[in-house]
């Protein structure tokens, strides 16, 4: 760190995309068009259904490359996503989308988000605290889930301008100090 991801040249190197064997969908990086919402920013994005198309089963992970959290005492992850998990009909059995964090490889994954039942209303930012995680080399997973009984049309979870941070923050000093008598106190720092 820092690291930061615009998806529009570097997207395409370093990340790992792993579906179950009778997915009929998966993350891909492309091009959403505008009248679909389009990208936050630039024109490329992660999606798990870049043509819109109808699917019955998709179950898929995108994996960040490594990211080294050191040099300093606050480690920041930052992204927008775009997703709508509201289940409009009676079909959609599942639909739903997890954020994880690997911090090594004998460990099970962190659950750092869930979402599902619900929606984002467009293009939203996260922003998650990595830094009970500073001094490792750790990888974010987007774990997406979708299963209907009829083949639907459904927009999925989208994903652009993601970063990592590490800075060093100066921590401050307060002091409270208090008169019993007066039944006041006074803050300084």
């Amino acid at each position: 760190a820092p690291w930061h991801d615009d998806l529009e040249f570097t997207g395409r190197y370093d990340w790992d995309v792993f579906s179950a064997d009778e997915t009929e969908g998966h993350w891909e990086l492309g091009i959403i068009p505008a009248a679909d919402g389009g990208a936050h920013s630039g024109n490329v994005v992660w999606a798990t259904n870049i043509r819109g198309e109808a699917r019955g089963y998709v179950e898929s992970f995108l994996i960040s490359p490594p990211i080294e959290l050191t040099g300093g005492n606050r480690a920041t992850l930052k992204f927008w996503q775009d997703y709508d998990f509201f289940d409009y009909t009676e079909n959609t059995l599942i639909e739903f989308g997890q954020l994880l964090l690997l911090t090594n490889s004998v460990s099970q994954p962190l659950v750092l988000a869930q979402y599902f039942d619900w929606s984002s209303f467009g293009w939203e930012e996260q922003e998650f605290d990595l830094s009970p995680h500073l001094g490792k080399v750790v990888y974010v997973v987007w774990y997406y889930a979708y299963f209907s009984i009829d083949n639907e049309r459904k927009r999925g979870w989208r994903l652009d301008d993601i970063s990592a941070t590490v800075e060093q923050i100066t921590p401050g000093e307060l002091t409270v100090t208090s008169s019993l008598a007066q039944g006041m106190f006074n803050l300084s720092g």
